[in-house]
């Protein structure tokens, strides 16, 4: 005898023996006792059957007297008679079961059908609709079933068919058909109109090919289809236009994008264009050649007209920039090759170009606006002469016409602007060389003769006291005022300017100020700056002639009635002096005695002796109207 809990235990071991996988024998809710396998589904059947409304899991676990799980698996093995609800706590009957498989098969005929919405429509487990699906007469009529969505067999027939017909439509029209959801039965999204047009495509093989003929193409939410006819016609139209100069050029890379069902590289395009004599490769762009050939006649025209041309304002407006360029090198290559109108050469400055009458005329037009440059520049020296001449290519552009447009582009030319600053420079070493003969002249008139004078004149003076205090008074002169009264006067005639005179005398100054105070050493330092500043020597003719100068200026002093008495004693002495000795000599009034003390051996007794009255009489300053005009002949006669 087995005990209860026996047949319990045994029962557990029991292998399911029905193809849904139900025991024989399934444990009652009380587990206590049994109950068979079809008496429970008999059970199952009729309370499905007979019961309108929706039952809970509970409820029928009650009066089947089996566990939910149980109620649970009969339902999902039982998609004929019932479904679960959304959330598994209730029963789906059969009645609205088959009210839900009416109101899908009527969903299905009419479009697509998301499981999503279908499960949440009827507050049905998406598991529950699974097993529905799988029904056979349900699955019979299903085109697709996957994970997302289901499609019927008879909506997937019309909408393939709508499709087929715009496209045979779309090619009958030689015109781009639009495919977008509301525009075919049931709304379908796009991809599955693409799904539908992969599927013509694919069942067309070795018949009429429709979709194949197409280009197809998704922007947006639209599927655009236009046929490889109309593509070949806008082809070769956009080519037409090119070859006719309607258009200036086509970007290559559009055109194979825009085409790429007739070319499967860019080679391939290459090869295309390159049997058409009027369209040239630029770069990434085919170009018209009747554009080209219209641009190179423009410039020709301007050429003969105007002499020079501006590339750039013969380009035409629709030409690329990223080949402008280039397209203005192919169009300079075709006009240097030959020669303008009246035969001259040719020649590109930049985006110019000109024949060489118009080069020559805006190079001369330049160097001449150089020169003004630099002149104005060195005339700036003689009021600062501390600045240096410096080329500016600023200030010369802004001294150009308002209307030399040509002009301000060449100059920018290196050509031009290096021609520009030689010119500039070549201006000023002229003036500075020309300022350097100027100054030697003035210097060698004035300076070197007449130190040398004074140098003479004071070795002719014997007595060695004398000869000391005339050095220091000589020194003291050429070095604070005769030599820098010459600079200042050299400096205000704009004499010295240039950048070696500068250099010259600021050192010669700098040397003077350091040099010993006798004239011998300065004049060792005007000699040094005569060589530094490539000064003729003195020669004895310009000696002698800068005495004569000298003692004629005493002579003119002595005439003027305004001459005070010792004055006119001193200058007496000096060019009696001179007349007898080398040189002159440099003395003031306080030296006269002396120095006619030295000439009593060279003046006769009667000169001397007059000299000497007038001595006595300059000195109490008494000098009657007839001793100045004595004195003077005197003078006059000497000299």
């Amino acid at each position: 005898m087995f005990s209860g809990h026996d047949l319990v235990e045994i029962h557990e071991f029991l292998p399911p023996t029905t193809h849904d996988g139900f025991p024989l024998l399934i444990r009652t809710a009380s587990g206590q006792s049994f109950v068979t396998e079809r008496s429970l589904r008999r059970s199952f059947e009729h309370l499905v059957t007979t019961e309108p409304a929706r039952i809970s899991i509970l409820i029928a676990s009650n009066r089947l007297g089996v566990d939910t799980d149980v109620v649970l698996q009969l339902v999902q093995a039982n998609a004929t008679l019932a479904l679960l609800s959304q959330d598994r706590s209730s029963i789906i009957p059969k009645q609205e079961r088959d009210a839900l498989v009416k109101d899908l098969e009527e969903s299905l005929a009419k479009g697509f059908v998301a499981k999503y919405e279908v499960a949440r429509s009827h507050d049905l487990h998406k598991d529950s609709l699974d097993d529905l699906l799988q029904v056979a007469n349900i699955r019979e009529g299903l085109a697709e079933n996957t994970v997302d969505y289901v499609l019927g067999e008879a909506y997937e027939k019309e909408l393939f068919k709508a499709i087929r017909q715009k496209l045979v439509d779309g090619m009958n029209d030689i015109e781009t058909i639009k495919l977008k959801p509301h525009s075919l039965p049931g709304a379908p999204p796009l991809w599955l109109i693409q799904k539908c047009l992969d599927k013509i495509d694919h069942i067309a093989t070795n018949k009429t090919d429709i979709a194949s003929q197409y280009h197809i193409e998704q922007k947006d939410d639209v599927i655009y289809c236009t046929p490889k006819k109309l593509i070949l016609n806008q082809r070769d139209k956009l080519l037409a236009d090119l070859q006719a100069g309607n258009t200036f050029s086509l970007r290559l890379e559009d055109f194979l994008q825009t085409f790429s069902d007739l070319y499967q590289s860019s080679e391939a395009l290459q090869t295309h264009l390159s049997g058409f004599p009027s369209i040239t490769s630029i770069k990434c762009f085919a170009v018209s050649n009747v554009k080209l050939s219209g641009c190179v006649g423009e410039v020709r025209r301007i050429l003969d007209d105007q002499g020079h041309v501006d590339l750039k304002a013969v380009l035409p407006s629709d030409a690329p920039r990223e080949i402008a360029g280039d397209v203005l090198d192919h169009i300079s290559r075709e006009i240097l090759s030959s020669t303008s109108a009246d035969g001259k050469s040719l020649r590109r400055m930049g985006d110019y170009i000109l024949t060489d009458r118009i080069y020559d005329s805006q190079r001369q037009a330049l160097m001449d606006l150089t020169k003004t440059q630099a002149m104005c520049q060195w005339e700036l020296l003689k009021e600062a002469a501390d600045k240096e001449p410096k080329f500016q290519l600023a200030e010369i552009l802004a001294s150009f016409p308002d209307d030399a447009h040509l002009l301000r582009f060449l100059v920018r030319q290196k050509e031009f602007e290096t021609a520009s600053a030689e010119q500039f420079s070549t201006t000023v070493s002229d003036l500075e060389s020309q300022n350097e003969q100027e100054f030697s002249a003035f210097w060698t008139e004035r300076v070197p003769s007449r130190i040398q004078n004074y140098n003479e004149g004071l070795k002719a003076v014997i007595d060695a006291k004398l000869s000391d205090q005339l050095s220091d008074l000589l020194s003291d002169y050429l070095q604070k005022d005769f030599i820098p009264d010459m600079l200042s006067k050299a400096r205000t005639q704009g004499l010295v300017c240039s950048r070696r005179t500068r250099k010259n005398v600021n050192r010669f100054e700098a040397a003077l100020k350091a040099s010993k105070t006798d004239p011998n050493s300065i004049l060792l330092t005007v000699d040094k700056f005569s060589r530094k500043q490539g000064l003729p020597d003195p020669d004895l003719s310009a000696a002698e002639e800068t005495k004569k100068m000298l003692i004629q200026d005493m002579v003119r002093r002595m005439q003027k009635p305004k001459t005070d008495a010792p004055l006119m004693f001193l200058s007496l002495v000096i060019v009696l002096f001179a007349k007898r000795n080398p040189g002159v000599v440099y003395a003031t009034g306080r030296f006269a005695p002396k120095l006619l003390k030295q000439l009593k051996t060279q003046l006769s007794g009667e000169e001397h002796e007059q000299a000497e009255k007038w001595k006595e009489l300059a000195k109490a300053r008494k000098l009657e109207k007839e001793d100045r005009e004595a004195m003077v002949r005197m003078a006059e006669q000497a000299s």
